[in-house]
């Protein structure tokens, strides 16, 4: 019916639209090709349900939408058993969620998204994969009040993701695409990790030292800070005229990432710990060599 027919009482938003194809994302990579194939038509037809809700008529040249009519090929192509061909579909399937995601269910799709990361089959954990790096790279930035409660999410599914490799890796580089888009507030979040950190997050640092331009961002934000703290500020002692007081001062790249009531000390160590991972990674070389040649 809603096919057919749209709502006559003015433009309403399909609200379970994100949350849904979410859901039927891992299995559009699924082995079963028939699984395959119904998850693209369950898509295509939850987009549809979507311009009916805006009050597009099926029949109106003027709402036929591109995205949608394209996704039968991707149907058509998904019989395909090549580990390529099936990357590519995927691939072409995450555009089109890009662009068709309204702003206000990208986080409900994000977060439902984030457990197709967890599926048995690895084909269908690695497309939600796929599906997850372009999001973040198409609309990362819609996503910065939110960076904290994702990255809390990712490293939660990487200490979860142990035996398929390729999502584990893939699940590493939406860490590193998230960090590209919102630096500060991504080094708050994973400064308040314990240290020492696990290996988990360690291998967030590897993943993040990978991106030349991305290192070089943090060691200049970190050693400029660092540069700039004092362990302790010197103030008269009101008890005593002749001697001073000196109170512990918070490192201000600890105070600038809003990190709880720092001591000089733990920012300190956090912060070098970062640099001794990103210092560790071999991607990291030729940054490291520009600062300390």
């Amino acid at each position: 019916m809603f096919q057919r027919k749209p709502f006559t009482h003015g433009a309403v938003e399909f609200s379970l639209l994100g949350e849904m194809m979410a859901q039927l994302t891992p299995r559009c990579s699924d082995p079963c090709i028939v699984t395959r194939q119904t998850a693209i038509d369950c898509i295509q037809m939850a987009l549809i349900v979507q311009q009916r809700f805006k009050g597009h008529p099926a029949d109106h040249i003027v709402y036929k939408d591109e995205v949608i009519d394209a996704l039968p090929v991707l149907k058509e192509q998904a019989v395909k058993r090549d580990p390529n061909a099936l990357f590519s579909v995927i691939n072409d399937l995450s555009k089109a969620l890009s662009k068709k995601v309204p702003n206000d269910q990208l986080v409900g799709f994000l977060n439902k998204l984030f457990e197709g990361l967890l599926d048995s089959q690895s084909h269908s954990s690695s497309g939600a994969c796929v599906v997850l790096n372009t999001i973040l790279k198409t609309r990362g930035s819609e996503l910065m009040s939110r960076v904290p409660q994702i990255l809390r999410s990712l490293h939660e599914k990487l200490t979860l993701i142990l035996d398929h490799q390729q999502t584990r890796t893939g699940t590493l580089r939406a860490v590193r695409t998230l960090v590209t888009h919102h630096l500060i507030p991504s080094l708050s979040a994973l400064l308040k990790y314990p240290t020492p950190f696990d290996e988990h997050v360690v291998e967030m640092w590897k993943m993040i030292a990978q991106d030349g331009q991305l290192t070089t961002s943090i060691f200049d934000h970190i050693l400029e800070l660092l540069a700039r703290s004092l362990p302790y500020e010197e103030k008269d002692d009101p008890r005593a005229k002749t001697s001073t007081l000196k109170p512990a001062m918070p490192l201000p790249l600890a105070a600038c990432l809003h990190l709880y009531r720092p001591t000089y000390i733990e920012a300190t160590l956090k912060a070098t710990c970062i640099l001794s991972e990103l210092f560790k990674s071999e991607d990291s070389e030729a940054q490291v060599l520009d600062y300390y040649e």
